[in-house]
């Protein structure tokens, strides 16, 4: 089963030129495989997911991961890249339900 929409962070400058390189090869494959499977592809700014999650554009990594938690009771202990990947994954259900009622611009 294939999924119907795929959300994933725009792309973003990391502090290390090669993470950012390594991030842009799995980008880049998520999107060519979603597109391939005709799932629409959304992408969220990093502020965007941030407001979506913790309703501040800034908030630093520790917030964002203590609302995941506090958003998905039952999870205790989160790696950063888990707390990240689903904190996008709230940031389009969010939007999901803003664009189902119309009040939301659709990006994909």
């Amino acid at each position: 089963m294939c999924p119907a929409e795929v959300a994933v962070e725009s792309a973003f400058v990391r502090k290390s030129a090669a993470a950012a390189l390594q991030i842009g090869h799995v980008r880049g494959v998520v999107i060519v495989a979603a597109r391939k499977s005709g799932a629409q592809v959304f992408e969220y700014t990093a502020p965007e997911i941030k407001m979506a999650v913790v309703r501040n554009g800034g908030a630093q990594k520790e917030q964002v991961a203590f609302m995941v938690r506090r958003l998905l009771p039952g999870l205790t202990k989160l790696k950063e890249d888990e707390a990240d990947a689903l904190a996008v994954a709230l940031c389009h259900m969010h939007r999901g339900r803003a664009r189902a009622l119309g009040i939301a611009r659709v990006r994909s």
